[in-house]
Formats: C-alpha cells, sequence, structure tokens
C-alpha cells in the first residue's frame, strides 16, 4: 500500500520507478500489531481508543499539532497521513515530498481505481485452493467462436483451436478452462460445463475498473435482423455489435454502425472489474496451461504484457499455445513489440494472418 492509499505491486512499482530507484520510494505495508507498537512509543496509546490523550481519532483529517513526524521524528505541525497511515503524523516537509512522488505514478487507465484487494490477487500467497493444470483459458469470448463450445461438441459456432488441445481426456466436456466475457449475457448463453470457470470481467496490464462500452444483449436479442449497414458490405448491425464490446472507448466500427442506423442510442457503458493476468491464475489455482484464446478488441498486447510479466515470476505458467487478435485495432509497433517479447520468451511463431497471430513454446 502505498501512501498515497492507492495499493500497487511490487512489478509495478518497479516497472513504474525503474529497477534503480524503486527502493528509494517503496514502502512496505506495516501489520496493525506493528503499527500499534510504534504508536505507543510517541503517545503512550495502546489502541485506537477514541480516548487516547493525543485525540488523533477525534480530529478532522489535516493538522495534528504537536505530534512526531513518523519520518523524520521532528516536534512541530504535522499533516495525518491517508489511506493505511491515517492517524500517523508527517511533517509539511515529509508530507509534500510523499506527494510529489505518489502523485507522479502514472495510472494505466483514466478510469483506473485500486484497493487493497488488488494488491492481494497479485500475491502468491493468495492463490485459489485446487491449484493445478488447465486446458484452455479463453478471453472476450462473447457468445461464439469459443473454446467452450468447441468442447462441449458445437463445431458449427465453437472455435477450431480447440483441435490443438493437448490431452488424454476421451471427453472435452471434461476439460478443465476459464473463460472471460466483460457482458456477463454472453458468458451465460456458452455451455455450462463442469469443469470451466466463467469470470465476468475485462481484462488488461493491470487489476483495476474501466468503463465498458457495449450494446446489451437484451437489445441485440430484440433487434436481430432489424438494422444493416455498410461495414465493408451489408451487415447486421446487431449481429456485429454481440463481438464489439470495449473497454476504455467506443469500438471505432461498432461506433460507425450505430451512427449509420441513427442508433447511437444503442450504446451503453458502465464501469466493469478489470483482472491482470496474474490475478486471474491467482484467484482460479491456475498452475500450467496449455491454450489461450485471446479476442480482446485491442487490449491483446496489453493482456499479453501482464501475461509476460506473470509468467516471467512463475515459469511454470507459461501457455505451452498463444492465439491472439491482432489487426488494425491496435497499432503496429505495439503488435510487433509483443510478438518480439513472446519470441524472447521461448515462443516460436506459428502462424500469422492480418487478423491473428499464433504462437507455440516448446
Amino acid at each position: 500500500m502505498a501512501r498515497d492509499g492507492y495499493a500497487y505491486s511490487r512489478e509495478e512499482f518497479i516497472s513504474f520507478y525503474g529497477r534503480e530507484d524503486w527502493k528509494l520510494l517503496w514502502d512496505d505495508s506495516q501489520t496493525e500489531e506493528e503499527w500499534l507498537e510504534e504508536l505507543s512509543t510517541w503517545t503512550g496509546a495502546s489502541s485506537l481508543d477514541s480516548s487516547d490523550e493525543r485525540g488523533f481519532s477525534s480530529l478532522e483529517p489535516g493538522v495534528i499539532t504537536e505530534a512526531p513526524c513518523a519520518e523524520c521524528g521532528s516536534e512541530s505541525s504535522c499533516m495525518e497521513g491517508k489511506g493505511k497511515f491515517s492517524r500517523v503524523a508527517y511533517c509539511e516537509d515529509c508530507w509534500s515530498s510523499w506527494r510529489a512522488s505518489v502523485d507522479s505514478v502514472p495510472r494505466t487507465l483514466s478510469e483506473h481505481t485500486w484497493s487493497a484487494e488488488d494488491h492481494i490477487l497479485e500475491s502468491v500467497e493468495r492463490r485459489a485452493p485446487g491449484r493445478g493444470h488447465f486446458d484452455f483459458i479463453e478471453v472476450g469470448t462473447s457468445d461464439w467462436c469459443t473454446i467452450s463450445q468447441y468442447c462441449a461438441g458445437d463445431m458449427d459456432r465453437g472455435s477450431w483451436n480447440g483441435e490443438e488441445l493437448r490431452t488424454s481426456l476421451d471427453d472435452l466436456r471434461e476439460a478443465r478452462g476459464i473463460a472471460v466475457e466483460a457482458v456477463g449475457e454472453h458468458l451465460t448463453a456458452l455451455p455450462q460445463l463442469p469443469r470451466v470457470a466463467q469470470v465476468e470481467a475485462a481484462m488488461g496490464e493491470f487489476c483495476g475498473e474501466a468503463v465498458l462500452y457495449y450494446v446489451s444483449a437484451e437489445n441485440i436479442a430484440k433487434h436481430m435482423g432489424e438494422f444493416y449497414a455498410n461495414l465493408h458490405q451489408e451487415v447486421d448491425v446487431m449481429w456485429y455489435a454481440k463481438s464489439m464490446s470495449s473497454v476504455g472507448k467506443p469500438h471505432p466500427e461498432l461506433e460507425h454502425l450505430l451512427r449509420s442506423i441513427g442508433r447511437l442510442d444503442f450504446l451503453e457503458q458502465r464501469v466493469i472489474k478489470v483482472l491482470s493476468w496474474g490475478g486471474l491464475c491467482a484467484l482460479h489455482g491456475v498452475e500450467t496451461l496449455d491454450l489461450v484464446q485471446l479476442d480482446c478488441e485491442g487490449m491483446d498486447c496489453s493482456v499479453l504484457r501482464g501475461l509476460l510479466r506473470h509468467c516471467k515470476e512463475d515459469p511454470a505458467t507459461f501457455p505451452r499455445r498463444i492465439s491472439f487478435e491482432a489487426n488494425w485495432l491496435t497499432d503496429p509497433k505495439e503488435v510487433e513489440e509483443t510478438l518480439a517479447a513472446l519470441l524472447a520468451n521461448g515462443y516460436r511463431l506459428k502462424r500469422r494472418s492480418w487478423e491473428n497471430i499464433t504462437v507455440e513454446r516448446g
């Protein structure tokens, strides 16, 4: 927990400040026992009782007079800390110095918020019980072209990436996997397989929150076949809207289609949870993994950066095979940098088209 009240993983902090300087700014959070012990050396208090003679609990946030600074020890007018360090006093010089440091930490998304829970999700200590091997993880499922559908025997709507699963299972309905999709209604439309967890969330490089832009499943079902617009050819707008949910800003093709039919009112937005690859693996106990399929409408490279960071810390979790979208929604330079990073980490290129890239490791 940083002094700005936000939580950051150690790797995030290192990436923000560099391998040389991060230790100068990093603060390990104190346990409650350590905090109380330190507090008692200043005040003689042994708890946070409201009768504390120094009156910390009765003060409005802001100035505490004649309290020792927790950093330099000076006895002067001090600013009260925030977040984890609430009710701990700091002199104005130390407080100003910290604010300058924490305010410089970039946010990956303007809507991004953090909590202590997000920090815990990135920790290996919070891995879920029942850790083990997973046959697949698919992200950005919509309700078609999924490995889940392939495993359920739906060859019309299933993803042919399912053919690449390496498993001794006689029945792929028993495959162990995770399906991640930001629109919950699309998830529930997928087959309910006994060993596939369905996760309603977006994915990115870091855990947090973001704004999702989408057309509701209700409107898609209600207006399917009603509106047509040109997208290289005449298309059913609602059919395409299913797979055009996006994080951070509206999908440009979806916005174009809705504008063409004069129904931008169909475009909705809401705040959703964003998981990093490490957060997802921690929640579901992913220890080893065979196949990954990403279709994240321009966020694939961001997800893969999080995947590589997590797998470098825990090399056993490197997936054997990864297929991801790499079309015009992502800057070509970002695609090339991501592919180079994958190749540098033991992957080799198996297939590349104008739309998708597939790599394999080992």
